[in-house]
């Protein structure tokens, strides 16, 4: 049974919201709501929709802004956005385009038009997600961690921004014989990294054991401190059953080529033996 697509409906008007949510039902899907800009940002962080409708004047943070913020977020930088605004001068359909938004639609709206506006939305947020998830984890997949690779040379040749890439490789114990019990330590994992990565980070799984974290905006010193971190919780936190150890690689754009830096890197490394607490 597939997974049900999830819409957040961001407005201060509540008679507007209910209403859309009455007319969502023909598409079975399901529904969130945000009064104000600060909530809908909270919401779309904590619940990952796959579609939002997203009002620009709103009390607080306005659309354009929550727009900007969940664009800056990896796990929500492809969410089919379409801003609802009573707003139709051209100067704000293009600021709306501009700050990441995939459509932009002026009220009052004709419902049957935006119904399916929304359906054609969700049919591309699925593509996307499917050309661009490995569907073990549901984490980026090697194409395009390697896009977003490129993405960030031009944006540090453009502004000088730094950023930074680990590998981490799985040593899994002898005790895991069968692949589907290798999988569930795999989806462990890259929940794992999920968890304790910062919501601007990239996590993608590029080979079967190994991931990846893209790191925007990050010099060597400060990867250097999270893939500690990240080792040392993996290390204590995983079932002691299932691993062995970690191999890890760390490269920055400031020596040059990070990916392949970090690739050396990580042929380089030995074994970190995960030595669980008693």
């Amino acid at each position: 049974m597939s997974k049900r697509n999830l819409i957040l409906i961001a407005d201060d008007e509540a008679p507007l919201r209910r209403s859309i949510k009455r007319q969502l039902h023909k598409l079975e899907v399901d529904v969130i709501e945000a009064g104000d800009g600060a909530e809908a940002l909270k919401l779309a962080t904590e619940h990952l929709p796959d579609l939002i409708l997203l009002d620009v004047m709103m009390p607080g943070m306005d659309g354009f802004e929550v727009c900007r913020r969940l664009r800056a977020q990896s796990e929500l930088s492809q969410c089919y956005i379409i801003f609802l605004s009573a707003r139709d001068r051209v100067v704000d359909r293009a600021t709306g385009l501009r700050e990441g938004a995939n459509d932009y639609l002026v009220k009052p709206f004709v419902p049957e038009e935006l119904v399916e506006q929304i359906a054609a939305g969700l049919q591309i947020a699925n593509q996307t997600r499917q050309a661009t998830r490995e569907p073990l984890t549901g984490l980026f997949n090697r194409h395009y961690f390697m896009q977003r690779i490129g993405e960030e040379r031009i944006r540090q040749s453009r502004y000088r921004s730094d950023y930074s890439i680990l590998l981490i490789e799985a040593v899994y114990k002898p005790q895991l014989k069968t692949e589907t019990e290798i999988d569930q330590a795999r989806v462990l994992i890259a929940q794992m990294l999920l968890r304790q990565s910062r919501k601007t980070d990239l996590v993608a799984r590029i080979d079967d054991d190994l991931f990846a974290l893209l790191m925007p905006a990050t010099r060597r010193g400060g990867s250097k401190v999270a893939a500690l971190r990240l080792q040392e919780y993996l290390c204590n936190h995983l079932p002691d059953q299932a691993l062995a150890g970690l191999r890890t690689g760390l490269g920055s754009s400031r020596g040059g080529e990070a990916f392949e830096s970090a690739q050396r890197a990580l042929s380089l490394s030995s074994i970190i033996h995960c030595d669980h607490p008693n």
